[in-house]
């Protein structure tokens, strides 16, 4: 018997069968690792996908794998509704894709035989490029080890400073016996100049030698992940961005860029029109009694959320799903069961945990039009509905995006956001939504919070992206008096109702703040893994009775190395 930590045991007769099925499943091809969320085929399949030229693409279950990208960009290349050149940009992006499974060999630096061409032969050829590159085609199996380089510049008007961030390091990725994906990458780097530049970024403010104990200027990241893939199914562990729900980060249920990614397990799969994914990751809560070290005193939390997704039918997609945190104990056993109604095992395990369900409506129409809906309900007391009853939590997001506005290349988009106070959070304050010090839906709005956006895409050629968005945000604070809370309104997530609460709330009550940001991004991939980006950016909050706090920035980075 082999023995796991979390209470139980599993025969080694199951790991067999399992392995069994895995060998003996059927494949077209390589490449069964994930498809980054960055990547940029990924956006472009998110696009196609609005244009309805890919309707069956799970934009819900976010990263797919490899092997699946490669399919729907296929899809849309001989997609008569898209125009030529969104079928050429399809085309390029299939190019690195087909380069994975051997149809069009990547140039590699240290070349293992003497029919692989090394990339300083010629390097501005534009081909996909490795540093080392194994294939086996009788196994159908993969291994490409890749360089990761990276420096970027960022600019602070307010502060007139500057600083640098050089980062490097290595990826190890590949498929083993054409169903086993794997990929590990790790990064160290370091900060030079005036590092309060730097420190605004969650992603580097929560890093631990440089944020946590700001002891150093050292910074190190790592991802990865093993996932079998068979037959439409796959199971996987992982330590990577992964979204739940529509709308990308915007999403109500799980996908806010967060300050570090969650360990997880994922169990999912697609069949036909139906998608369905299981998520239980580990968070990164607010550490308790010393932050660091051997004395470090870090509770224990966890999510759980399952969505499935149906569609599309006429046009229409429709998703429910579910998700709980819960915290201070070992893993339960019902939570990690995929096919079990959350709602139901919370109430079973006597209603310690902060449980919440989910729907989304997406409608793909003429002239590609797509709109969706995403609701969320936290919590709800039928017979307090329109009495402003402060327990009845929820939140609520509505968008239109139309691909090829005017001209083939050019896209706009539309959202509305609206979170009602206390949605979210939790008389358990560790089981707020919350992951590294981030809320992790709703692009990290906090609750009794509204957002408009609206954004304008430019894909002029394959490998060039620009897009401009503008936010006009409000939020209502909790009323802070002498540096304590006097009246809560619900606009804290980590704060739930409490004794300076009132019973009736009214949605931006409290102290209100209004945001207003404008977001300029340039990304260009000037050779095949060599990436040119700027980002832009500048951001306002009126305070009211405190002044506004103006936040503004310049980035310029480039990259080297697949994605």
């Amino acid at each position: 018997m082999i023995s796991l930590q979390i209470g139980y045991t599993i025969p080694v007769r199951t790991f067999i069968i399992f392995g069994f099925l895995l060998l003996s499943a059927t494949s077209a091809e390589a490449q069964a690792d994930l498809l980054p969320l960055d990547h940029p085929a990924t956006l472009q399949l998110e696009r196609f996908h609005r244009a309805g030229a890919i309707p069956t693409f799970p934009a819900e279950h976010l990263p797919i794998s490899r092997r699946s990208a490669l399919k729907f960009l296929e899809e849309a290349a001989a997609a008569e509704e898209l125009s030529e050149l969104a079928r050429e940009q399809a085309k390029w992006m299939m190019v690195e894709l087909r380069a994975d499974i051997g149809e069009e060999k990547r140039v590699v630096v240290i070349p293992l035989s003497s029919d692989q061409e090394e990339f300083f032969d010629a390097p501005f050829t534009s081909r996909p490029f490795t540093g080392i590159a194994w294939y086996d085609t009788a196994s159908r199996s993969t291994i490409f080890l890749d360089p990761v380089l990276d420096g970027e510049v960022r600019y602070d008007e307010v502060r007139n400073t500057t600083a640098a961030i050089f980062q490097g390091g290595v990826r190890i990725r590949g498929t083993a016996l054409n169903h086993i994906g794997f990929s590990g990458r790790a990064t160290n780097g370091t900060i030079v100049g005036n590092d309060t530049v730097v420190r605004v970024d969650p992603r580097y403010g929560r890093s631990f030698k440089f944020g946590v104990i700001q002891a150093q200027r050292d910074i190190d990241f790592g991802s990865a992940h093993l996932r079998a893939e068979f037959d439409g199914l796959f199971a996987e562990i992982g330590r990577e961005q992964v979204r739940l729900g529509l709308g990308g980060k915007r999403t109500l249920l799980f996908g806010a860029d967060l300050p570090s990614n969650t360990d997880y397990f994922r169990l999912g799969g697609q069949i036909g029109k139906v998608s369905f994914t299981h998520v239980h990751a580990s968070l990164l809560d607010d550490t308790t009694g010393r932050a660091v070290g051997i004395g470090a005193e870090i509770p224990s939390k966890y999510l759980a959320t399952h969505l499935l997704s149906v569609g599309p039918f006429a046009g229409l997609r429709f998703s429910v799903g579910e998700a709980v945190i819960y915290s201070g104990r070992q893993l339960e056993i019902g939570y990690v069961n995929p096919l079990n109604f959350i709602k139901s095992q919370e109430h079973y395990l006597r209603d310690r945990d902060n449980s919440m369900m989910y729907a989304a409506l997406s409608a793909s129409l003429p002239e590609h039009i797509f709109l969706e809906g995403e609701f969320l309900l936290d919590d709800l007391i039928f017979s307090n509905i329109g009495k402003g009853f402060w327990g009845n939590k929820t939140a609520w997001r509505l968008s239109a995006d139309i691909v090829g506005l005017f001209d083939p290349m050019l896209d706009f988009g539309l959202s509305y956001t609206r979170l009602e106070p206390y949605v979210y959070s939790h008389f358990k304050t560790l089981n707020s939504y919350v992951h590294d010090g981030s809320g992790m839906a709703a692009s990290g709005l906090d609750p009794n919070s509204s957002l408009f956006e609206s954004k304008v895409t430019l894909w002029p050629i394959s490998n060039l992206r620009a897009e401009i968005t503008l936010g006009i945000g409000r939020h209502g604070a909790n009323v802070v008096e002498n540096g304590q809370v006097v009246r809560n309104v619900g606009g804290d997530i980590r704060r739930t109702y409490d004794s300076t609460s009132n019973e009736k709330v009214e949605f931006l009550d409290g102290t209100l703040e209004k945001s207003t940001s404008i977001d300029v991004r340039l990304d260009y991939e000037v050779l095949r893994n060599i990436y040119l980006r700027s980002h832009l950016f500048s951001r306002s909050i009126d305070r009211a009775g405190s002044g506004v706090e103006k936040q503004v920035q310049l980035w310029l980075g480039v990259s080297v190395g697949a994605r």
